[in-house]
């Protein structure tokens, strides 16, 4: 039995590999294609490119690796049935689950894998992402300098200014720069013209310039300087205003949470919620009595009160006119609304983490009977039917998430339902396969 176990292990290996690799692959050029006219024209170098998609791929892994799993399994007992391995393995007196009980503990391993990979990997290379997009979104698309102004060339440091600028030849005619890159020193430079070249990534400023004179000075001496006339000068201006500047933030989106953040912070949104729901019962009574005529003492805020409830008692008391009083109750119902939406919105992101990693241990349950019961399928059949499952599977995974955004669903139930539900329809076609005889 155990080289039996060792022997459909075994035949799992390569498969999962070349799915892996091959979904990937397909992912990061649909990447390349929705990100290509935010990265070229931006002057970027092939480091700060090849990081947006190395940082693509944690994200892309968490989302395939299931979907892997499912062409798998199918692939492999496709394959077995078809060569009746199968058909022999059972007549020996192995039945289907028992053949099926190894690949169910490797695809829970999977799982378990994958809950901790989304747990502590994908937040934090998401967040990356997430900075470095900003970064580049703010950069600006090709350096380029305008005649008749003062360009800031690198920031505080070096201005230039040219009479015409030829973009054509990029040649330039009375030329004007004011250098403060060297320490203490501040250098004016004039030229009667010159030339430019920038590098390949646009973040260097190569000058040529002719018949010109360099006025120096130093800043602890303003009133003396030294002046140098030349007939040609090199200039070469590193990190000019387009280089990239990378951002920082320690805010993060829900996708960008660990599942104990997520949970903290949701707990954080409901506990905001029942105090403006105390703030609103407060108010509602304050104003209630103001307009009764004193059957409520408003002047006073019943003893032992939460802070809610004194914030509510004491706007209700103030509210002097009815269409105040609506504009105040709306305020604050938008605001419990606001919480709740926030909290079951965390709740969604938190639970998907443990569903989207359980769906490998599902899919093996839809992969092995379709693959055995229609074994003459081949490849073709293989790879159309799983990316049916898994369309069908991320569809209802999509409609759940907007049941919960409507509160029409937990954010429980919103994301396990899909496993619920596949994993019913696994095990009835499992044990149809059985009866069948494979």
């Amino acid at each position: 039995m155990r080289t039996l176990t060792r022997y459909t292990l075994r035949q799992l290996i390569a498969p999962f590999g070349f799915s892996v690799t091959a979904l990937t692959l397909l992912m990061l050029l649909d990447q390349l294609a929705k990100r290509f006219g935010g990265l070229i024209g931006k002057g970027l170098g092939w480091r700060i490119i090849a990081e947006v998609f190395v940082l693509s791929v944690p994200f892309i892994l968490a989302v395939i690796i299931p979907m892997a799993v499912l062409i798998t399994v199918h692939y492999v007992f496709n394959r077995m049935a078809a060569d009746n391995e199968i058909s022999a393995i059972k007549a020996s007196g192995v039945s289907l689950f028992r053949l099926t009980l190894p690949v169910l503990v490797l695809a829970s391993l999977v799982a378990l894998g994958l809950v901790w990979f989304n747990d502590n990997v994908l937040p934090d290379t998401n967040h990356k992402l997430q900075l470095l997009s900003r970064s580049i979104g703010r950069k600006s698309p090709t350096f380029a300098l305008k005649e008749r102004t003062v360009n800031e060339v690198v920031k505080r440091k070096l201005h230039l200014q040219a009479l015409r600028i030829d973009p054509e030849t990029s040649s330039l005619e009375d030329v004007t720069i004011w250098d403060a890159t060297r320490p203490q020193k501040m250098r004016t430079i004039f030229a009667d013209s010159g030339t430019m070249q920038f590098n390949e990534n646009q973040t260097e400023l190569f000058l040529t310039l002719y018949d010109g004179v360099v006025n120096e000075t130093e800043f602890d001496s303003p009133d003396e300087f030294q002046r140098t006339w030349f007939e040609v000068q090199f200039l070469r201006v590193p990190e000019i205003g387009n280089e990239l500047e990378r951002q920082d933030s320690q805010l993060r989106g829900d996708r960008e949470m660990s599942i104990d953040s997520l949970r903290a912070k949701a707990q954080d949104n409901l506990e905001r919620a029942a105090e403006a729901e105390l703030t609103s019962e407060a108010l509602a009574i304050a104003y209630t009595g103001r307009l009764l005529g004193g059957l409520v003492d408003h002047d006073s805020v019943p003893p032992d009160s939460s802070e809610a409830v004194v914030q509510g008692w004491r706007t209700g008391r103030r509210i002097s006119n009815p269409a105040s009083a609506a504009n105040t109750f709306r305020s604050q119902a938008t605001q419990l609304d606001r919480y709740v939406k926030d909290a079951g919105r965390l709740e969604v992101e938190m639970w998907k983490k443990y569903s989207i990693a359980f769906a490998c241990i599902v899919f093996v349950m839809i992969g092995v009977p379709v693959a055995v019961r229609y074994r003459h399928g081949g490849v073709s059949m293989v790879v159309g039917a799983s990316f049916a499952v898994f369309t069908a599977y991320y569809v209802a995974l999509i409609g759940g998430e907007h049941l919960a955004d409507q509160r029409l669903l937990s954010p429980f139930w919103a994301m396990w339902s899909p496993n619920v539900l596949f994993l019913g329809v696994g095990v009835g076609a499992f044990f149809k396969a059985r009866r069948a005889g494979g």
